[in-house]
């Protein structure tokens, strides 16, 4: 349910990190959207003199050219979107959302737990090149290949798998996030945090700071000492047994599970929403699988120009997705006489797709080719 990437150097396609990137993307263009930075605006000045930014000219004196920051986020995440330049704009994207995520921390103490996904961003940044296949980068860089390595490219059987670095190493990251959450409490507290008394004092803090009323489930908690000392215990147990569990290369979703719960809990016992943490952990779910799955086995046979390196390229990434070899791609040297000398049949004018012994012209061979993939299909 949960991928570990830790535990494998390789996939069989490049489909995690496109969804990957897609929604991180997404996300990171929500988030930004959702802080009310204008606040800032009537901020007292002397407040700004321990934000980092502040230091290097980035702080009260960028507040009014903060709706121009914003706007040049969105265009380098809408790059990072298509993953086009994607070192480049990943890298920039990743500095604004530090400067408004410490500007945003400043007026609700809150927003950091957003900086894990610009890690990610960072790793898109140093493998994306060598790993994120199903890109615009990706694709322009073959406009330098010639087209007999581009046909074979797309004729060969699959020999090796795809690096999973990004995966890797974020996984890893986002472990770390949770152990040292974990670790800072005991080290603060001491094993004490883990006692009924205390969590019914960080309850009582959270209602005296921003709570009406005690909610229900907040009140079963405090009225059964049992039921909290269980949330405690278990609170420590998932925030630094996670890290364990990427590094011994065990399954993720029962961690996975159990820390979604454990925020879930706390949104409906205290308020607290950790929503990127559910974002997070959707990067983690098993998209190849998801792929693999739905992906038709009846065989289907693609005839496209051979001279048209622009053909070529744009078919590039239905091989890469098609582990299973279900496809099999021939231009006018090397395609069957029985493909070549069907009526009608001319491929310097269109893509033909062959299909269950019908012939598919143009955009409705295209069609055949995306529903292929269940997951595409419409």
């Amino acid at each position: 349910m949960f991928r570990n990437d830790f535990a494998s150097s390789k996939v069989l396609t490049p489909f995690n990190h496109l969804v990957m990137r897609v929604v991180l993307a997404l996300y990171f263009i929500w988030k930004m959207h959702s802080y009310r930075l204008d606040d800032l605006q009537n901020w007292p000045a002397f407040l700004f003199e321990n934000n980092i930014f502040n230091a290097i000219g980035l702080g009260q004196s960028m507040l009014p050219w903060l709706k121009y920051e914003l706007i040049l986020l969105d265009v380098c995440l809408i790059f990072v979107l298509f993953g086009l330049r994607t070192r480049l704009f990943a890298l920039l994207a990743t500095f604004l959302i530090w400067h408004m995520v410490s500007l945003h921390y400043m007026v609700t103490n809150a927003g950091s737990t957003a900086m894990a996904g610009t890690y990610l961003l960072i790793l898109y940044a140093i493998y994306g090149s060598k790993e994120d296949l199903l890109s615009v980068d990706t694709l322009l860089k073959h406009r330098k290949t010639d087209l007999p390595k581009l046909h074979e490219m797309l004729m060969k059987q699959p020999s090796q798998r795809c690096d999973i670095n990004i995966g890797r190493i974020f996984v890893v990251i986002f472990a770390i996030t949770y152990f040292l959450t974990g670790i800072s409490k005991l080290i603060k507290v001491s094993w004490l945090w883990m006692t009924p008394d205390h969590l019914r004092l960080i309850m009582h803090s959270e209602k005296m700071m921003h709570l009406d009323q005690m909610p229900w489930s907040a009140q079963l908690i405090l009225d059964h000492t049992w039921i909290a000392a269980l949330v405690a215990i278990f609170t420590i147990i998932l925030e630094c047994g996670f890290i364990l569990a990427v590094l011994l290369k065990r399954p993720l979703w029962p961690w996975a599970i159990g820390l979604l719960g454990m925020h879930t809990g706390i949104a409906f016992s205290m308020d607290i929403f950790f929503f990127d943490q559910y974002i997070l952990f959707a990067l983690l779910f098993p998209f190849e699988w998801f792929l693999l799955k739905t992906t038709r086995d009846e065989q289907i046979e693609i005839l496209f120009d051979g001279q048209c390196q622009f053909c070529a390229i744009s078919l590039l990434p239905f091989r890469w997705l098609n582990p299973a070899h279900s496809i099999q791609f021939y231009h006018q040297n090397n395609a069957p006489d029985a493909i070549l000398k069907r009526d009608g049949i001319d491929p310097n004018t269109a893509m033909y797709c062959f299909k269950n012994g019908e012939v598919h012209r143009g955009y409705d061979a295209f069609v055949v080719l995306i529903n292929h993939f269940g997951i595409f299909s419409y």
